[in-house]
């Protein structure tokens, strides 16, 4: 499907610049990673869990734009950067930090390496984030990145299945694959599309919306019981996108505070 969008556009499904065929390259490989990576991952943890540190996405292309494209990065974004991560501490639940004793709840090295596996392509796809962003800057169509992507992850997918023995899909099964596709293809167009006008962090933030619909779902459909430092950290991560939005309003909010305060100092001072 993408080549096909490709032809229609009259782009190139090679650059001049080496440098950019080079992330093409990476980014196929990385993107192949996490399509991997996830599908371990969620077949192991639970939804809510690994949708939540799935979406720590936004806070390490915050971190890598900061490094690597020298994006701008303010105090309310570094906090809610910390918070992200604590919450992320809190749903992993490292042993040299927080032992099943202490947080009262059963260990499940299953769950845990799920959990782990969740937390690997979020980090496979913001470095591919900042990857798409310098091409976009380089007016190189995303699309074209997209194709790469999804060729090295067929090339790689069909020797996995050469590999080991396989089984022929039933009708159920044909419908699930096709809307997978379908769904993917679509969001993930929109998602390079929004890159070419925004900080690759900030378009990000858009994917947190995820979270809530998750939990619902985990909870409503799978059966699955919250956790206290699992619902924490859930909630600690989807604190990024809330004051995000309601930064400008916190910052209103303080301004107002300081300037009361110090009009109240100025009274003292001449009452004195």
């Amino acid at each position: 499907m993408v080549y096909f969008y490709i032809r229609t556009t009259n782009s190139s499904l090679l650059s001049k610049p080496k440098q950019v065929n080079r992330n093409f390259f990476v980014s196929g490989i990385i993107m192949t990673g996490f399509a991997f990576l996830s599908c371990f991952g969620f077949q192991r943890a639970n939804l809510s869990e690994a949708i939540a540190l799935c979406q720590l996405i936004p806070v390490l292309a915050a971190i890598l734009g900061v490094i690597s494209l020298k994006e701008a990065s303010d105090f309310i974004q570094s906090l809610v950067t910390v918070l992200s991560i604590i919450g992320a501490v809190l749903i992993l639940k490292p042993p040299f930090l927080i032992s099943s004793e202490t947080s009262g709840e059963n260990e499940n090295p299953e769950r845990t390496l799920g959990n782990l596996s969740a937390l690997a392509p979020a980090i496979c796809f913001a470095i591919s984030l900042i990857l798409s962003r310098k091409m976009a800057v380089q007016k190189v169509d995303p699309q074209v990145g997209m194709f790469y992507s999804s060729l090295f992850l067929c090339m790689v997918t069909a020797l996995g299945i050469m590999s080991q023995s396989s089984r022929s899909l039933d009708g159920s099964a044909i419908v699930n694959v096709f809307w997978v596709c379908i769904l993917s293809f679509v969001s993930h167009s929109f998602f390079l599309t929004a890159l070419k006008y925004g900080d690759a962090g900030k378009v990000a933030l858009t994917t947190y919306s995820e979270i809530p619909f998750g939990y619902v779902l985990d909870v409503v459909f799978l059966g699955y019981v919250p956790e206290l430092l699992n619902a924490l950290g859930v909630i600690l991560i989807f604190s990024y996108l809330l004051v995000q939005m309601l930064k400008d309003k916190i910052f209103k909010c303080f301004k107002k505070r300081f300037q009361k305060r110090n009009a109240k100092s100025d009274i003292k001072m001449l009452v004195n």
